[in-house]
């Protein structure tokens, strides 16, 4: 049990909660793009110190995130609004804590301002906004898997500003209250995607004038950024060369800000009022490019016409599966390609040489080097690293004995298991007994039950046009090519579904 908790936890370092690396847009921001200097970004904020929107646009400086457990984040925000004559400069230190000594497999991620880690100030025209208190806390925990990390957190703060002076002498008072109705996000090898709502409360107060000049005003702020990866055939127009194309996969981001506001509008004065209310809503967002690599072109012979050549093909790219010259789609996948294949599904890794690559997985999952329990694999097999991860991470198991029987066909009961296992959601099936809804349900194995209802409602799998899964079938490496592509897609484009536009129109 302590080795596989160690693995487990070796495996959050590799796929780390997201949440923490976004600190920045708490306030109510979004960065673009990268601007010619190191860590700094262009960047929006709205504001509504005034009583109603103000966006100001400059740039925020983000420092790269340290590879520890405790450690500081420096973010400045330089802002302003012409036509408002509006500035906003700001210094966050933020203070983060991640604890990963459990069992469970989780990490959670403590992040606080200290004394003296916030400063800020903001000017609208003859007005100055000085920060005088502010509180802020935020936590969030991650549950790690083979495949994805899971983020949950809640974000609560506090900021006071005197306006005009400081507590002694201002004229007025500003209070912000934040705090989140929902923080959550995932992070897998083909997306990322963090998405926060929060209700903000305004509060303005004379100080020694008149109380039929203060107001109250809410904003609800929903943020979302995504991290999406997109797979394109480029095809090579000229006949004198020896591949006809291959795989580009390009990487993107989005960032997403949206806000509703209920305000105070103006009287017949022109001063603000709780009496009359001012609300709208409004977004804004940016688009950025961050990389694009192409992928290894696999010459697979006997894929011409096939039903799953393009999912052949795109796992060979990804390899997957080897890249010989024959790809043998119609063959049954064995047990030990399976684990290659699934591996690599997760988290693609392309060292230079088959030797680079093997070190590499052994740095990453087996510091301790222990032999697996099997007496069926040898040291010197091109699947030991991919078998021995797949073991170790809880993906595959062994069939009793002390053996694996690497080349015995695997089964669809049996694929399917695994990749509910690399996602962990086998664990929020209902108590059993229940129908999974397939026309063959009596034939499921109960110990993938749980793994086909949940890959039944969350559409990993769809079942044949006749209703039925058959788990028991033998799998070929065409049908595997495509259920694990289809498991890629599901990953990086299904899943935002729920993440994204789901909890955007929700709140």
């Amino acid at each position: 049990m302590k080795r596989t908790v160690s693995i487990l936890l070796c495996l959050l370092l590799l796929i780390a909660p997201l949440s923490f690396a976004d600190e920045y847009a708490v306030f109510g921001g979004i960065k673009g793009d990268l601007t010619l200097k190191s860590g700094v970004y262009y960047y929006q904020e709205v504001s509504f110190v005034t009583g109603e929107p103000v966006i100001l646009s400059g740039t925020v400086t983000i420092p790269t995130v340290p590879d520890k457990d405790t450690y500081t984040l420096a973010v400045k925000y330089s802002l302003a609004n012409e036509a408002a004559q509006a500035t906003l400069e700001r210094t966050v230190s933020f203070s983060v804590v991640k604890n990963s000594d459990n069992s469970m497999g989780q990490t959670i991620i403590d992040t606080t301002l200290p004394v003296g880690a916030l400063k800020e100030t903001i000017v609208v025209g003859t007005d100055t906004y000085n920060l005088t208190s502010y509180q802020y806390s935020k936590s969030v925990i991650s549950d790690g898997h083979p495949g994805i990390s899971f983020d949950s957190g809640n974000i609560y703060y506090k900021k006071v500003f005197h306006i005009n002076g400081d507590e002694t002498n201002a004229e007025a008072k500003m209070t912000i209250l934040g705090e989140s109705q929902t923080d959550l996000g995932y992070k897998n090898q083909w997306s990322t995607l963090n998405t926060q709502v929060m209700d903000v409360n305004y509060s303005y107060e004379m100080i020694g004038g008149e109380s039929a000049s203060n107001w109250d005003g809410k904003v609800v702020l929903k943020y979302s950024t995504n991290k999406g990866t997109e797979f394109n055939y480029v095809l090579n127009d000229v006949q004198h060369i020896s591949f006809r194309g291959g795989l580009l996969k390009t990487e993107n981001s989005e960032v997403v800000l949206q806000y509703t506001y209920d305000m105070p509008g103006k009287d017949s004065t022109g001063a603000r009022s709780n009496v009359v209310r001012s609300k709208g809503e409004d977004n804004f967002n940016t688009y950025t490019f961050e990389t694009s690599t192409r992928l290894p072109v696999p010459k697979y012979n006997d894929l011409g016409g096939h039903w799953a050549q393009e999912e052949s093909f795109r796992m060979g790219s990804l390899e997957a599966f080897d890249t010989d010259t024959f790809f043998f789609p119609d063959t049954y996948v064995t047990r030990e390609q399976f684990a290659r294949a699934i591996i690599n599904t997760i988290d693609y890794m392309k060292p230079e040489t088959e030797d680079q690559r093997r070190e590499a997985v052994i740095r990453l999952t087996r510091p301790n080097a222990q032999p697996l329990p099997f007496d069926d694999i040898k040291r010197e097999s091109l699947y030991y690293i991919y078998i021995e991860r797949a073991y170790n991470e809880g993906l595959m198991l062994g069939e009793g004995n002390n053996q694996f029987l690497p080349t015995r066909p695997l089964t669809r009961a049996e694929a399917v298991t695994i990749l509910i296992r690399a996602i962990g959601i086998q664990e929020i099936a209902p108590a059993l007994p229940y129908d999974t809804g397939f026309n063959d349900d009596y034939e499921i194995p109960i110990w993938s039950k749980d793994a086909f209802y949940m890959a039944r409602e969350t559409g990993i799998v769809k079942g044949y046009p006749d209703g039925t899964i058959r788990p028991l079938q033998l799998m070929t490496r065409a049908e595997a090519a495509k259920m694990l592509s289809d498991f890629i897609d599901h990953l990086r484009e299904d899943i935002t579904v729920d993440y994204k536009e789901k909890l955007l129109h929700q709140y």
